[in-house]
């Protein structure tokens, strides 16, 4: 991650931020930072620490939002579980929501990078009503005929 590239137009839903300071999603105007030790201890809010968004963004940054739940090619996840990005982990794990954030912000700063995505769509089902966090897991058994009529 050297320098902003826009994937915005072909990754979908990838909601870049501003110098304006963003859309008015709701973890924009969170600014605390997150203080964590790796797995030893219970992530928690850095009372009077902020996210440096400001700096990062002045320098050229770009910061994203985008779903949590979609596919990766096994490019972009070998760039991203490389050890080359450690610093970019760290620092994305220092937001309240670093599970929101990661992927679109990672794309957006990846120089010369094009997605590729399938052409077919997404295809993601939630429970009507739920109060679920997650979409559910799609089976061939249950599924398969409502996949296919939304293609």
């Amino acid at each position: 991650l050297t320098g902003p590239y826009s994937a915005c137009g072909s990754w979908p839903q990838v909601i870049p931020s501003s110098s304006t300071r963003r859309d008015d999603w709701y973890w924009w105007q969170v600014n605390q930072a997150v203080a964590s030790c790796g797995s030893r201890f219970e992530p928690s809010i850095a009372e009077n620490i902020e996210f440096p968004f400001d700096d990062l963004e002045s320098a050229g940054f770009i910061f994203a939002h985008s779903p949590e739940w979609f596919v990766i090619s096994r490019e972009l996840a070998e760039y991203a579980t490389g050890p080359k990005l450690d610093w970019f982990k760290r620092l994305i794990a220092m937001h309240v929501a670093a599970d929101e954030i990661f992927w679109g912000t990672l794309v957006l700063n990846i120089p010369n990078f094009v997605p590729k995505i399938s052409k077919r769509g997404w295809y993601i089902k939630w429970i009507r009503h739920g109060t679920e966090h997650s979409p559910l897991t799609l089976t061939k058994e249950q599924h398969l005929e409502d996949i296919v009529a939304h293609r």
